[in-house]
């Protein structure tokens, strides 16, 4: 007789019994006179035929419907009788291809040389069970982390017929691995004990349904349950015992039996059913996924069916988190989107102009007022070189490479050059700007004397640029908390136009303004606050807004760190710096750089201040004409063909040049700087050329 691929019993087995019940049949037969006694011994034979393949039926179904767990069975010499769909997905065999083959064939070689399938046969031989993990191979080739059941099968007369193996693939639960164990031990245990009080199949079912974590049930065309394991018992806070024979109106009560009655009609009408719903047992709450298969006799009528539940309550968790990070990433994709168009349009207005009036200029057309039109190309570029600076620092801060140099700081040094700067800015808005001071303040502070000017800029230039009339008052005074040491803090109150509570919360975001419609009228990349409230988390401190009010006005307080405590003093009033011209007569600088434009530029800076400009295009041009003639200074751009700038100052200064050497380059990294100053240069100059910069730093260096 062929085999069944998914036949739970061996074949061997079912022989046995059935040969068994005919001879007993016979031998009783032959006591009955007449052929009306034996047709009678017949059709009962029939009936428990019949009774032993329905029986065999249903335990086919329900542990075909096990997808996940590898179930089969084996022959004393370790030779698999049976195969179901879980151990054909699970190894890639067929039953037509396994069948017949030694259990060792998903062994590794390691385990083939130890001879580990034999041991397992035999300690559960000796044992009465044995249960594992190892790494099994399947039909390709690829490996798995395979959890394994092997139990011992007996029959009536208590002799051992074969074994019953389980596996199932583990790979992605080897994190959870101890917990299984004890739980695998448990339910091993148990299975132990029913085997010696159930029959065959009871015991069979148990081991195999035990093993799930999920809740299995199955009922009868009357919705009585014929089997629940011990997940689904405890689930309903009853022993199995208690489970068994109780009807599912019973168990679930009226309210949750209706809820689910829909869903029984229709397996018991012949359709596989699922749907899910939240649930609570005795001892917890759960959002069970729920599996109902109907049971088939072989007419093709429904006998009942099977339950299987699963509480996927994390699943939706993940779900609902995974829903609300993409609606996150969603919010960051437009707000990331808006920046950009407004970048776009920051970027272009002011580089428009650079180029309209620089067209103007050079065109036949140029304007009469020439100093105006160069004002504007000048007041642009600055413009657009701050965007720029605010652009790559914003990017080093997402990227964490901010970095700050601390020196110490005259405290009275820092205010004058800041009123210089934006006065007139406030005049021209005929808004009123005032400084004044609190109590008594630090003679020096150590800190990064360019990112405190560049926060004071930002804050300070909002105010101005928010108030239509009024005044910007920056009060400067101690800030004192109770858990930390005392702050440098500049409270900048301006009697503008109010921030609302709405806009407040999204201040400090990145590639946001706190309303679209202020980047209409007022511009902006909305990087400043947000840039600048992260300068003053590396100074020790912070920027926020302390608060503000629609059609009054705002207070905006930024504190750092000032460093050492030093003698106090009371802070004057800021006073315009003076400007002093910078006389560079008799100076002698070779400008090597291989834009052109850069050199007439620089030069023209240069030859205004009294100084003699020779220029070469080229590292190696700057090279021989450094070594040739006598120079003060040289400014020598870092990127240029045939030779750049480190090269050619390291070949100078190999050949004893002392002379300095200043770094022109358009990077502002502090890696930037120091590879300039292994490479031989004295100083490191960031393009754009400010001019005022430029000659004071030459100043410098020509003694």
């Amino acid at each position: 007789m062929p085999q069944e691929p998914n036949l739970l019993m061996s074949t061997q087995y079912n022989l046995s019994l059935v040969a068994v019940i005919t001879t007993t049949l016979s031998i009783l037969g032959l006591a009955l006179a007449g052929s009306v006694g034996q047709r009678l011994w017949a059709q009962r034979q029939k009936r428990a035929e019949d009774s032993l393949n329905r029986s065999e039926e249903k335990f086919r179904a329900l542990v075909d419907a096990v997808k996940d767990y590898a179930i089969f069975m084996l022959d004393l010499n370790g030779r698999i009788t049976t195969w179901n769909r879980g151990a054909e997905r699970i190894t890639g065999y067929s039953a037509r291809e396994i069948i017949g083959q030694h259990v060792s064939i998903f062994y590794t070689k390691e385990d083939l040389d130890r001879q580990t399938a034999s041991e397992e046969l035999r300690e559960a031989t000796t044992t009465g069970h044995f249960e594992g993990e190892a790494i099994r191979v399947r039909r390709d080739g690829s490996t798995f982390w395979a959890n394994i059941v092997l139990t011992p099968l007996f029959d009536n007369a208590g002799r051992i017929t074969g074994f019953s193996k389980v596996t199932r693939d583990i790979t992605s639960l080897r994190d959870s691995a101890l917990r299984l164990q004890r739980l695998n031990e448990e339910l091993e245990r148990r299975v132990a004990d029913r085997t010696r009080e159930l029959a065959r199949r009871e015991s069979q079912l148990t081991l195999i349904t035990n093993a799930l974590p999920v809740l299995v049930g199955q009922l009868d065309r009357d919705e009585k349950f014929l089997f629940v394991n011990e997940a689904l018992a405890k689930w309903f806070g009853r022993t199995k015992e208690q489970m068994v024979g109780a009807t599912f109106r019973e168990v679930l009560g009226e309210d949750r039996y209706h809820a689910n009655e829909p869903f029984i009609q229709a397996v018991l009408a012949g359709r596989t059913v699922s749907y899910e719903r939240h649930s609570s047992s005795t001892q917890r709450k759960a959002f069970l996924n729920i599996t109902l298969l109907p049971e088939f006799d072989p007419a093709g009528s429904t006998v009942g069916f099977i339950l299987v539940a699963n509480d996927v309550a994390k699943y939706k968790e993940i779900e609902t988190e995974l829903t609300k990070a993409k609606l996150a990433a969603d919010v960051a994709s437009e707000t990331k989107s808006a920046f950009l168009a407004n970048m776009s349009h920051e970027i272009r207005t002011p580089v428009g102009a650079i180029l309209g009036f620089s067209e103007l200029l050079a065109s036949q057309e140029a304007p009469a007022d020439k100093l105006n039109a160069l004002e504007v190309i000048k007041r642009n570029g600055r413009l657009l070189s701050k965007i720029i600076n605010d652009i790559l620092d914003i990017s080093k801060v997402e990227a964490g490479k901010l970095e700050v140099d601390r020196i110490d700081l005259p405290f009275n040094s820092v205010l004058p050059e800041i009123e210089s700067l934006l006065n007139l800015n406030a005049v021209e808005k005929g808004v009123q700007l005032k400084f004044k001071s609190e109590g008594t303040l630090p003679t020096l502070i150590n800190t990064d004397p360019l990112r405190l000017r560049q926060i004071l800029m930002n804050i300070i230039g909002n105010a101005i640029k928010f108030t239509k009339r009024g005044s910007v008052t920056v009060t400067v005074k101690t800030w004192s908390t109770a858990d930390a040491a005392p702050k440098l803090a500049f409270v900048i109150k301006d009697t503008g136009e109010g921030i609302a509570p709405d806009q407040a919360i999204k201040l400090f975001a990145p590639f946001t303004q706190a309303d679209a419609s202020t980047t209409r009228r007022f511009g902006g990349t909305g990087l400043g606050l947000i840039l600048s409230k992260r300068l003053a988390n590396a100074l020790g401190g912070d920027v926020i807004l302390s608060e503000s009010f629609l059609g009054v006005g705002s207070t905006f307080v930024i504190t750092i760190d000032p460093g050492m405590p030093t003698q106090d003093f009371i802070m004057p009033l800021p006073a315009r710096l003076p400007q002093n011209r910078v006389d560079l007569t008799r100076l002698r600088v070779l400008v090597v750089d291989d834009s052109l434009d850069n050199q007439a530029l620089i030069k023209r800076y240069l030859n205004l201040a009294g100084a003699e400009v020779e220029t070469a295009d080229n590292g190696r041009e700057g090279l021989q004409k450094a070594l040739k003639d006598e120079f003060n200074v040289i400014l020598m751009d870092l990127q240029m063909p045939e030779m750049d700038g480190y090269e050619a100052t390291r070949a100078l200064r190999s050949r004893g040049y002392q002379k300095p050497i200043l770094a022109l380059t358009a990077h502002a990294m502090k890696e930037q700087r120091l590879r300039c100053l292994e490479s031989g240069f004295n100083d490191h100059l960031t393009k754009p050329i400010e001019r005022e910069t430029l000659l004071k730093t030459l100043a410098e260096y020509s003694g």
